[in-house]
């Protein structure tokens, strides 16, 4: 009698919805998120996500029977292992030592910066009175350096530099070892001091203010030696960026320079294709050298206004580009024009024009793999200039091995293997009818804008670790796989695994499972063991959950499209009575059926699917395609064929449905109410409500005219506006504004530059002068979403679960919906 007591009172709580009662629900479960594992496998790391707080992360003794160990409170800002034996965490202005094996903790406060190294584990931190003070790994005090100027330059691994002042000389120690090194001094005054992009080097600009005539000091970290290079093309305001090549016997500095425009007037040019720099008020002038460590030389290479240079690696060829050459915006991410510099015999050759400026490199810089503007991915050999068109559309991600011989591509339809000596593309047949994704690749990329330069690359002699996800059972399993033989590491099922992380040697594992009626569990296996049996870590023991009901709802659209759709059921379902639903809409959303929920604030739209199955409604997540009759004719249609499918569920209360959706969503959510008369309210957040207006707005958000949304993104619409006016017309949620039947709740923030909020205000002007039931939210300090914590997001938090309440469960009297409901 006590137990059914509780269960009562526990849900008669939701349905009132006190928000102290509510918050204290928020309290009691969570969801571990992963932060780190270390090295060797002894330790991880985890953080609670509640409903409306993250500031406790966990660590758990891996091995063993997984013990907690104990937790890090209001620790956020970074956390690293020192090698097998202690944690460093830090915090704004704090941090904290944790020696993992004798259980010492010290705390430190008033700090600037902090560094922590996790190969050698000592660590340093800087006060904000400029000393910095160097610790050992068990956390016993070294040494300090005084007067310290900016912030310390670390790897994270095994190196720690910092400037400093000292008798009227500007120094640079290294802080890495049992004492500070000095290893450079000078009466002039140092500038930026940073490392290279591989970390071999430590590198600092000099000036001197006398001559005019400045420098860079070079420190190798890994030989020791030093190189002082005179520049006197080089700036005091410059910030120059410094990329190794050629295995580091050489460097590139680029240095960029803004040149101001006029400020009376704004000019746009028709045939500009940098608008970014017209958006700004400037021009850019890039400057580039060479320096030579071997033969201790430098040199400039010439350029003309907006062309860019980024090294292959090799040390002998460059990529250069004009930027904004071919840019009509119709893609967000512009195509380039890309040539290839020789610097040995200083020609230029044309490489292709490269679809959304991806090239992707080699380990050692010989080879480019890329798109070109028919979607085929080609193949380049800087070296012979042997050039093959691979094709494989559907293709991502080209991954190198570590020689070269073979580049991996990622697909939906399985792993794919090119190998350029034989020019055959292969698909790794066990891989096959799934999403592959190999997750132990090395990723490193260098940008010019929205111009992005990848180097992804497999590690010598280790497996690959292969991640796989079949669409249509949405099921997850992980591999190794290595010369045609797969081992299986997470066996497939049904739930889902958000993280996973390996050791260095990939022969451990810690991940996170979890589904929507099962608590999400941290788990470590030890992949070397026989037995390789699950250690489980933690586990939230939300025995709720496990009485949650979900189905999954099959149905066409008028296109033949076989989609899906997420039913939840209303907690403590009842199937002799009637329950309201909330339907929310954004593109493809079925793949998130095996995520658990938890009631709080995380939501930055005001919707929360297990509070709203707490209090007794239905939920429904349909999916959405688009084809030729465009985004919301598309969008109503598979709306109202999902709800054909779902009311075959006679519970489903059809004249209690709300429908809700956030930006995208939102456009759908402003479309749909003008076209359905399926729907007692609607809720659209941050949404477009005139589609021609936006389509030819400058949106500052992307740095660009926005109708490439409509062509080549999310809308997806079947052509230009030229070309068919009518579809857009058609497709306008603010020309049938005078069709909207049910109250509509809207809300944008007015900081945002994604979807301007004024969009919202133009679908709201447009339903009051039709004299419809509209209530609009504006947040003058908010953006595209709410922000994380803070008033405004549990406004919309409340607000919509009163809206909801008001329109599909008849609890009147909310004295702001009121104001526009009853009428006087």
């Amino acid at each position: 009698m006590a137990i059914a007591l509780l269960i009562v009172q526990f849900h008669w709580s939701f349905a009132r919805v006190d928000n102290d009662s509510l918050e204290a629900v928020m309290d009691r479960y969570y969801r571990p998120h992963l932060l780190a594992f270390s090295p060797k496998g002894h330790w991880a790391i985890a953080e609670k996500r509640y409903g409306r707080s993250s500031d406790t992360a966990m660590v758990y003794g891996a091995q063993g029977n997984g013990k907690i160990m104990g937790s890090v409170i209001n620790m956020k800002v970074s956390r690293t292992f020192l090698k097998e034996e202690a944690l460093l965490s830090s915090g704004v202005g704090i941090a904290e030592y944790w020696n993992l094996i004798t259980g010492k903790k010290n705390q430190f406060r008033n700090l600037k910066r902090t560094t922590g190294l996790s190969e050698t584990g000592t660590f340093c931190l800087l006060g904000n009175n400029g000393n910095a003070v160097v610790y050992d790994i068990s956390g016993k005090l070294r040494y300090s350096i005084p007067n310290v100027n900016g912030y310390t330059i670390s790897d994270g691994l095994k190196r720690t530099f910092v400037k400093a002042s000292n008798d009227g000389y500007s120094e640079i120690y290294d802080l890495s070892g049992i004492a500070p090194v000095k290893i450079y001094s000078t009466k002039q005054e140092l500038g930026h001091v940073q490392m290279s992009d591989r970390n071999t080097y430590l590198i600092a600009t000099e000036y001197n203010q006398d001559t005019n005539i400045n420098k860079v000091f070079i420190f190798n970290t890994i030989t020791k030696k030093t190189n002082t290079f005179d520049i006197p093309e080089l700036k005091r305001e410059d910030f120059p960026a410094f990329t190794e090549m050629d295995d580091g016997l050489s460097l590139m500095m680029k240095v960029q320079r803004a040149i101001q425009k006029s400020k009376m007037v704004e000019i746009w040019y028709g045939n500009d294709g940098n608008l970014l720099n017209t958006e700004k008020g400037y021009d850019n002038n890039v400057l580039n050298w060479i320096i030579n460590l071997q033969s201790d030389s430098i040199e400039i290479i010439p350029t003309i206004p907006r062309q860019q240079f980024l090294p292959s690696g090799n040390g002998q060829h460059f990529f250069s580009f004009i930027k904004g050459e071919v840019q009509d915006y119709r893609t967000l991410n512009e195509h380039v024009k890309m040539s290839v510099y020789d610097r040995l015999s200083k020609s230029y050759s044309t490489l292709d024009t490269i679809k959304n400026a991806d090239l992707y490199l080699s380990n050692h810089g010989n080879i480019t793999v890329y798109r070109t503007l028919d979607k085929k991915w080609n193949y380049y050999d800087l070296l012979t200039h042997k050039k093959i068109v691979i094709g494989g559309s559907n293709f991502r991600n080209p991954t190198f091995s570590a020689d070269d011989k073979l580049v991996y591509f990622e697909s939906d339809d399985g792993l794919y293997v090119f190998t350029p000596s034989k020019n055959i593309t292969e698909l790794i047949s066990e891989t096959g009818g799934h999403q592959a994704e190999i997750v132990n690749k090395n990723k490193t990329s260098s940008n010019v804008g929205n111009i992005h330069f990848y180097r992804i690359v497999l590690e010598k002699n280790k497996p690959l670790v292969l991640k796989m996800w079949n669409e249509r059972e949405n099921t997850t399993s992980y591999h190794f796989y290595k010369k045609g033989k797969r081992t299986v590491i997470i066996p497939t099922n049904h739930n889902h695994i958000p993280a996973a992380f390996f050791t260095k040697d990939g022969q451990k594992v810690v991940f996170v499972e979890e589904n929507y009626t099962k608590s999400p569990r941290i788990i470590y296996k030890d992949l070397q063991s026989s037995n390789k049996k699950n250690t489980i870590l933690d586990e939230s023991h939300d025995a709720q959950s496990a009485k949650y009901r979900q189905e999954i709802i099959r149905y066409t659209n008028s296109d033949g499209k076989p989609l899906k759709g997420i039913l939840y059921y209303p907690a403590q379902f009842d199937p002799k009575r009637k329950y309201p639903m909330v339907v929310k809409i954004y593109q493809v959303q079925s793949d998130i059926s095996n995520h658990y929920h938890t009631i709080g604030y995380s939501s930055y739209i005001g919707f929360d699917q297990r509070l709203l199955v707490e209090k007794g409604y239905f939920v429904f997540l349909p999916d959405i395609v688009y084809g030729k009759q465009g985004t919301g004719l598309s969008a109503l249609d598979c709306v109202h064929q999902s709800l054909d499918a779902v009311l075959a569920e006679t519970s489903i209360d059809s004249s209690k449905i709300g429908l809700i959706g956030h930006s995208h969503g939102g456009y759908e959510t402003n479309f749909i109410a003008t076209h359905s008369k399926r729907f007692a309210a609607y809720h659209s957040g941050a949404g477009n409500s005139d589609i021609v207006r936006s389509y030819f707005s400058y949106n500052y958000n992307f740095n660009s005219p926005f109708y490439w949304q409509y062509e080549d993104g999310q809308y997806d619409m079947p052509s230009s506006f030229a070309h068919n006016k009518e579809v857009y017309f058609r497709n306008n949620p603010i020309h049938y504004s005078d069709q909207v039947n049910a109250p509509i709740l809207l809300w944008a923030g007015k900081k945002d530059k994604n979807i301007v909020w004024d969009q919202v205000m133009e679908f709201y002007v447009g339903l009051k002068r039709n004299q419809k039931d509209v209530i609009a939210l504006f947040y003058p300090n908010q953006g595209h979403a709410l922000g994380a914590t803070g008033a405004e997001r549990k406004d919309l938090y409340y607000r919509s679960l009163e809206w909801w309440d008001y329109f599909l469960k008849n609890k009147k009297d909310v004295s702001w919906i009121d104001l526009q409901m009853v009428k006087k």
